[in-house]
C-alpha cells in the first residue's frame, strides 16, 4: 500500500515518484490557460550565472491577513519569461479582482518582497484608485531591466493599511524576465504551441529552451475542479524514442502551468531528429483535502466493479486504507494503483507534445 503524494516545493526540486514561478513564455506564444500566481509559495526559475537572488530572499515579512481582503488574478503584461534588452524600461501591470468585502483604497499598496536586484522598483507602490468588491484593480510599476544578461525575478505582496499582506490566489505577485544583449543572446527556443488532449484535460506547450547542459520545457494543462490542487506525473522528454526523466521541475501556476528541466545538452538537442514532451497523467497534488471522506466516497464504486475487492478506509501517514482484500487475479500493487487513482482523481494520457 502506498500514499501517493506529488512533491513540488518552493524551489524547483528533484524529480519524485509522485506534482512551484514561472513558465518561460517566449514572445508571441499564447497560452490557452492564463498564467496566474502560484498556489502557496513562489518557486524561483533556474538562474543563469548572472541572475539575481531568488525571490525567496526577502527584505520584509509582513503578517498575513486572513480577513476580508481576498483577490484573484485576471491577467498581466510582460508574462513570465519575457525578453528585454539591457537597461530597457518597461511597465509591469497585474489585473487583480477584489473578491473580498472590503474596498481597496489608495492606502493599500504593493510591498517589495525581494532583496538584491529589484529592477529599480520602489519599496511600496500605492494602489492607483479605490477598488470596490467585485471590481478590478490595475496595479502597475515602472521597472528597468539590469545591464547584465540573465534571468531575474522580483516579488511583491499586496498589503492593506493595517500592514497585513493578503494573497492573490494563495500567493504574491511577481515579474520574471530574461535580459539578453542581442537577439540571439538568450537560449534559443524551438517552436511551441503544440497541444494534445485526453479526456477532460488538454496540454499546450508554452516553450522549450535548450542550454549548454540542460533543456527547459514549459506547458499548461486545463485541469478539472480547483486546478491549483492538480499536477502532472510521468513526465519525460523523448529524444529519438529515448525517454529522459526530468531532473527538476514543479508547479508554476494555480491554473495549471508547469516547467521542467531535463539533463540533456544543447548537442543532444541539435543531434536529435525528433523531440517530444510526454505527460503520463494528472492527479490531485498531495492528495484530496479530506482523504478519509474521499476514500469512503469512492469505495462503494470500486468494490461493486470488482467483486472480491475490499478495504477499510483509514487515512494515516502510512496510506489511505488498511485491511486490503484482493479479488482473484489482482495483485496488491494493482489494487493499490486502482484505489489510489480513484482517491486522487487520476486522469491518464499520455499527452505527447511534439517539439520537433
Amino acid at each position: 500500500m502506498r500514499l501517493h503524494f506529488l512533491c513540488f516545493t518552493l524551489i524547483f526540486i528533484s524529480a519524485c515518484s509522485s506534482a512551484a514561478p514561472a513558465p518561460t513564455l517566449m514572445p508571441g506564444l499564447a497560452a490557452t490557460v492564463t498564467p496566474t500566481r502560484v498556489e502557496t509559495t513562489l518557486p524561483a526559475p533556474s538562474a543563469l550565472p548572472e541572475a539575481s537572488p531568488s525571490p525567496s530572499e526577502t527584505s520584509t515579512q509582513p503578517s498575513f491577513s486572513p480577513g476580508s481582503d481576498l483577490a484573484t488574478f485576471l491577467g498581466e503584461t510582460y508574462p513570465d519569461g519575457a525578453v528585454l534588452k539591457p537597461g530597457e524600461t518597461f511597465i509591469k501591470t497585474w489585473d487583480v479582482k477584489n473578491l473580498g468585502s472590503t474596498t481597496w483604497t489608495k492606502d493599500y499598496h504593493l510591498t517589495l518582497m525581494t532583496s538584491g536586484e529589484t529592477l529599480s522598483s520602489p519599496a511600496q507602490i500605492p494602489f492607483p484608485a479605490s477598488v470596490a468588491p467585485a471590481e478590478t484593480a490595475h496595479l502597475s510599476v515602472t521597472l528597468k531591466a539590469p545591464q547584465t544578461p540573465g534571468k531575474y525575478t522580483v516579488v511583491w505582496a499586496l498589503q492593506n493599511p493595517q500592514g497585513q499582506i493578503f494573497k492573490v490566489d494563495g500567493s504574491d505577485v511577481w515579474v520574471s524576465i530574461q535580459v539578453c544583449d542581442s537577439p540571439t543572446g538568450c537560449a534559443a527556443s524551438l517552436p511551441a504551441g503544440q497541444s494534445a488532449s485526453a479526456g477532460s484535460v488538454s496540454a499546450v506547450l508554452q516553450a522549450f529552451s535548450p542550454s549548454a547542459q540542460s533543456a527547459s520545457a514549459s506547458f499548461c494543462l486545463t485541469l478539472p475542479e480547483n486546478s491549483r490542487n492538480w499536477g502532472p506525473e510521468g513526465i519525460f522528454l523523448i529524444l529519438d524514442g529515448r525517454s529522459v526523466p526530468f531532473s527538476t521541475g514543479g508547479s508554476l501556476q494555480p491554473t495549471g502551468c508547469f516547467e521542467f528541466d531535463f539533463p540533456v545538452s544543447q548537442a543532444d538537442i541539435d543531434s536529435a531528429g525528433s523531440i517530444a514532451l510526454s505527460i503520463g497523467n494528472v492527479r490531485l497534488m498531495g492528495g484530496p483535502p479530506n482523504p478519509q471522506q474521499r476514500c469512503e466516497d469512492v469505495k462503494p464504486t470500486l468494490v461493486a466493479q470488482r467483486p472480491g475487492l475490499d478495504f477499510t478506509c483509514s487515512f494515516s501517514m502510512a496510506g489511505y486504507y488498511t485491511n486490503l482484500k484482493l479479488p482473484a487475479g489482482m495483485s496488491a500493487a494493482e489494487a493499490d494503483q486502482l484505489i489510489t487513482d480513484a482517491i486522487e482523481g487520476a486522469i491518464y494520457g499520455p499527452w505527447v507534445l511534439t517539439i520537433r
